[in-house]
């Protein structure tokens, strides 16, 4: 479990009051230990840092400022000359740059997104600790394990590191066996040294046996340097092929490079160490972000997300126009014009852009366009950030059609609503000139239309808040088969099939369904009962129940050969209250319960007439109700 750490005050600048109220009132609630002073410029971050007190343990910093970058402050000198570590804030497509300002000192980033402040206090503890933790690393000396078996090489090493470079600390080793023995019990576990210095003449194995078997056997990274002072090239050349990162000849002067060169292996491995943090940051991005030349030719690319988002293989890519991702041949070179081909294009530009898979699929991404600087600033290529948003899309128009909905449901609450209310006190007028005048036939009329306008209000408003109830009160997902669901159904609407005389026809097949049971009986429950109604002046009326084969998977179906449906009325046929036949009863919801609770289950429900007369087939689809699982499906 992740603590804070008490004390740790934090010095925070976020131009935005909205994100910086938001971060006080969140650390307030989830570290009430950790002190956060908020300023909105660089210019007063500098101020603070200038001053002497309070002393901060932190910065974190949004990254892009009305004056300058966040990155600017890792280059600040913190309150008493001491450097202080950096934690940036990222928005979703500035991952690119966080990286940069990892390479560049920053010690943590952390992107803004719905859930970011619940992990900030962890970040912040966490960068604190390993800046701190390294702080300590670099002021403790360099450390050495030597393998050296010459008494006198080893008194003359230790004196001129003990005048030129006494912050290289040596511990002795004798042989290449005791070398194995000491790092192979801290496999696992920090090294205690930093450098291996070996001979290559070692008693028993030779200083290219232990190398072989450090690097091959126990997997160590420990930077090591080779010794010799055979003068044979060829043996320098077998050392760096099994991994030995550096090596001395023992010649005249080389004990004053010595130090340079412990230094250098070992920092280019700690260099080397957060390449491969880098890396993996960069590959584990869900993300495909794709590096090109100024000429557009793609140099680097992140698998798997390429893989994921694309279809392609890193090497189907590389020296390959940015033209191939590309759905839009135009919007390829609408982007050249805007960003990509322009030297003095600013970066982080956000676009929305169709994209091709490699199986042709076409599909929408947020591009985020930025421009690759080298080392003086100048355009040195481009880096494209890609999002699939594909999903994001498909939600947006479903909350249009929602909306929609919503607009359409509200106009009919509101009109068939006001219908029996209009009656009732219509009536209500009536019955007082009624009863005034003692007219005890018009007061029982006028008591009949009352009462049945207050059950038409009661009925309305029951199914309303049936409809509203689907996909919010769910009962447990259940396993129940096709037939099982049709039998209940039918005996729901028994006594209307056997008034009307209606022939069922509950066709050969079966299959196992997962979910609300009741909802899914109110699917087939409504539609006989629809059939049934409207089933007109039939003199054998007949309805069909059952399930089609379908690629997608199976399709089913409720047919009948009753009235039809007209093309004028084909459009109302799911909305709500609406009735092809005014005269029938219901409220007319009945259909529009059924496309609900259809969709719930993420399927699709149409129909098909040849017009009056002529019958009518309901087929409908519920995918998330064949999955095994048994989840209950989600709006």
């Amino acid at each position: 479990m992740n603590r804070t750490e008490p004390g740790l005050r934090v010095l925070y600048l976020e131009d935005n009051p909205v994100d910086a109220d938001l971060t006080r009132r969140e650390m307030a609630r989830l570290a009430p230990e950790m002190a956060l002073e908020i300023v909105q410029t660089l210019a007063a971050a500098r101020e603070r840092l200038d001053s002497p007190s309070p002393p901060f343990d932190l910065v974190l910093t949004d990254l892009r400022l009305p004056d300058g970058s966040g990155l600017e402050l890792l280059s600040h000198p913190g309150q008493g000359g001491q450097q202080l570590p950096v934690v940036i804030l990222t928005g979703s497509g500035d991952q690119e740059e966080a990286v940069a300002a990892l390479k560049a000192g920053a010690e943590d980033y952390l992107v803004k997104k719905p859930a970011h402040l619940a992990d900030l206090p962890r970040v912040l503890t966490d960068s604190h600790r390993r800046f701190r933790e390294r702080r300590e690393r670099r002021s403790r000396p360099l450390r050495v394990l030597y393998a050296e078996p010459n008494p006198f090489d080893v008194d003359l090493t230790r004196r001129h590191l003990a005048q030129q470079a006494p912050h290289i600390h040596f511990e002795m080793a004798g042989s290449g066996g005791e070398v194995l023995a000491r790092l192979a019990q801290t496999s696992g576990t920090p090294l205690p040294h930093d450098v291996l210095l070996l001979d290559y003449r070692l008693p028993g194995l030779n200083a290219l046996e232990v190398v072989k078997a450090l690097r091959q056997e126990h997997r160590s990274q420990i930077p090591i340097v080779l010794v010799t002072g055979q003068g044979n090239e060829e043996v320098a050349v077998q050392a760096l092929r099994l991994g030995v990162n550096d090596y001395l000849v023992k010649r005249e002067g080389y004990l004053q490079r010595l130090p340079v060169v412990l230094e250098n292996v070992h920092r280019q491995a700690e260099l080397n160490q957060a390449e491969a943090r880098y890396r993996n940051l960069f590959a584990s991005m869900r993300d495909a972000i794709i590096i090109a030349d100024l000429s557009r030719t793609i140099i680097e690319v992140n698998q798997p997300a390429l893989r994921t988002l694309f279809g392609y293989e890193t090497s189907e890519v590389l020296g390959q126009s940015t033209r191939i991702l590309y759905a839009d041949p135009e919007e390829y070179e609408q982007t050249g014009r805007e960003i990509f081909n322009r030297r003095d294009a600013a970066g982080g530009k956000l676009l929305e852009v169709q994209f091709r898979r490699k199986s042709g699929e076409a599909f929408t991404a947020e591009l985020s366009a930025l421009k690759l600087r080298g080392d003086q600033g100048e355009p040195a290529g481009n880096i494209g950030i890609i999002r699939d948003i594909t999903e994001r899309k498909q939600k947006e128009q479903q909350l249009v059609e929602k909306n929609a909905e919503l607009e359409r449901f509200t106009y009919a609450v509101s009109h068939d609503l006001k219908s029996p209310l209009v009656t009732i006190k219509t009536f209500m007028g009536f019955l007082q000139q009624d009863l005034a005048a003692h007219d005890s036939e018009k007061i029982q009329k006028s008591m009949n239309y009352i009462l049945t306008a207050a059950d038409t209000m009661e009925k309305l408003l029951d199914e309303l808040l049936q409809l509203s109830r689907v996909g919010r009160v769910i009962n447990p997902p259940v396993p129940v088969s096709f037939r099982d669901l049709v039998d209940e159904a039918l005996s729901t609407v028994a006594g209307s099939i056997a008034v009307r005389q209606v022939t069922i026809a509950v066709a050969d097949g079966d299959v196992t369904l997962n979910g609300d049971r009741p909802r899914l009986v109110e699917i087939w429950q409504n539609l006989i009962d629809n059939a049934v109604k409207y089933m007109g002046g039939q003199k054998a009326p007949l309805i069909e129940i059952g399930i089609e084969a379908d690629d997608d998977g199976p399709v089913f179906y409720v047919r009948d050969n009753g009235m039809g449906i007209e093309p004028p009325g084909q459009e109302k046929v799911f909305g709500l209250f609406e009735k092809l036949d005014a005269s029938s009863k219901g409220t007319g919801m009945g259909l529009a319960l059924v496309k609900r609770i259809v969709e719930l289950y993420h399927g699709r429900i149409w129909f098909e007439s040849a017009g009056r007369n002529r019958g009518v087939c309901f087929r409908f689809t519920l995918p998330q109700a064949l999955t095994p699982s048994g989840e209950k499906p989600l709006e």
